[in-house]
């Protein structure tokens, strides 16, 4: 099968073997270029990578994804050799074996596997991300894709392993905040841009009366800032519920309370402020000449707020559709093992 993907550049993280072993054979054989990563076993990769068809558009690097300054090298090294990096999968991944309790678990163990499935997930895309703001946008206009691997453990919990179902749940979370905050800057952009033609100003100190003016500008505004300080019934909640829980059960009990102090009660607050100011407050001058939204970019604003919306409410839409891809890709890693070896040969390759 030809996808189209010969001219691509594809990051792969936990390459050593399971899931992230398959990945590489199958972009391999699309004809993608790779940088393969792995870490305990990434001697092991560099000799099997060397004795692949694809070994001459494939480069291989050690790469703890524990480790920030690990992955940000390893994506310099394929920049320089390839001009670019156009896919990531986050992949690399621990399942601890033994059946254990939360009350019974080693701090050692929850941490590391936290560290390793959630916070080296995003460490990943930190470096896959800055790799493409160095390059910049490909000149035939194709996009980019970063893609994470769930799991069922996530979204119902594993008995005896919460550390990994801790660490999956907020791998989903953060899926989710990634996706609500997409939706959140078009909205953002979308209403500054047509406040900036009618009034030829972003400044908010003269925005005053702003839903007298523009009740369909305001009404969405208003929107937005309810949104973006993660109020219930948006999909910013419910990514960052998630991530918050699940940081507090890896024993990040500090950081979790005082991120959630300052985003939900601070920022909540300077919400409040600037839906006073802005919205409510006394008629600013710029709203001689000003209109309000034409129907169709309140339609536009209005599917915007709708996925908002309909994703805070019913998050499942968005994780339930990562379950198909992960016992797929798991098929194909493991043909022959049950679904209980699957799940813990996942992305063994770490």
């Amino acid at each position: 099968m030809d996808l189209g993907l010969g001219d691509k550049v594809v990051f792969i993280t936990g390459a050593s073997g399971g899931i992230g072993r398959a990945l590489a054979e199958a972009f391999g054989a699309e004809g993608c270029r790779l940088l393969l990563t792995g870490h305990s076993r990434a001697d092991e990769l560099a000799a099997w990578c060397a004795d692949q068809p694809f070994a001459d558009r494939a480069l291989t690097a050690p790469a703890d994804v524990r480790d920030p300054a690990a992955l940000e090298a390893a994506a310099t090294l394929a920049v320089e050799r390839f001009g670019r990096l156009d896919a990531c999968v986050a992949n690399a991944g621990v399942w601890p074996p033994g059946d254990l309790g939360l009350h019974e678990l080693p701090p050692e163990r929850l941490r590391a596997t936290v560290e390793t499935n959630l916070l080296g997930a995003l460490w990943t895309a930190r470096a896959f991300l800055g790799a493409l703001a160095r390059s910049g946008p490909r000149s035939d206009g194709h996009g980019a894709s970063l893609a994470f691997i769930g799991s069922t453990a996530g979204r119902f919990g594993e008995r005896g392993h919460v550390d990994y179902a801790a660490s999956k749940a907020g791998l989903t979370g953060a899926v989710l905040v990634m996706i609500a905050h997409g939706l959140l800057v078009a909205l953002a952009f979308g209403l500054s841009g047509h406040l900036y033609r009618q009034t030829g100003s972003l400044d908010m100190s003269r925005m005053g009366g702003l839903l007298r003016q523009m009740p369909l500008a305001g009404s969405a505004l208003l929107m937005a800032l309810f949104a973006g300080c993660g109020l219930p019934g948006f999909a910013n909640f419910a990514g960052e519920v998630m991530i918050f829980f699940a940081a507090w059960s890896a024993g990040f009990k500090t950081i979790t309370v005082i991120a959630a102090w300052s985003a939900l009660v601070i920022g909540g607050l300077y919400m409040m402020r600037a839906i006073r100011n802005i919205l409510h407050g006394p008629r600013g001058g710029d709203w001689a000449k000003a209109s309000d939204v034409s129907p169709l970019i309140a339609t536009a604003l209005g599917l915007l707020l709708a996925a908002l919306l309909v994703f805070g409410f019913a998050p499942w839409l968005l994780t339930k559709g990562i379950e198909g891809e992960v016992t797929e890709i798991v098929r194909l890693a493991k043909p022959a093992a049950a679904a209980s070896q699957a799940q813990a040969t996942e992305a063994a390759g770490r």
